[in-house]
């Protein structure tokens, strides 16, 4: 699966600051916080499961 520009722009955030919050995090990347917590979990799972590290 080819991540799209929002699951770019989650990645992206992650990786400049990984330990603030949800809320922080979606309003960031421009969405809102349960959108922006069902990706971040897909992007986890899609990760695991190519045997990377979590985000």
């Amino acid at each position: 699966m080819e991540p799209d520009a929002i699951a770019r722009r989650i990645r992206r955030v992650l990786q400049e600051d990984g330990r603030g919050p949800n809320n922080e995090l979606a309003r960031r990347a421009g969405l809102s916080p349960s959108p922006c917590l069902r990706r971040m979990r897909m992007l986890e799972k899609v990760a695991l499961s190519k045997g990377m590290s979590p985000l």
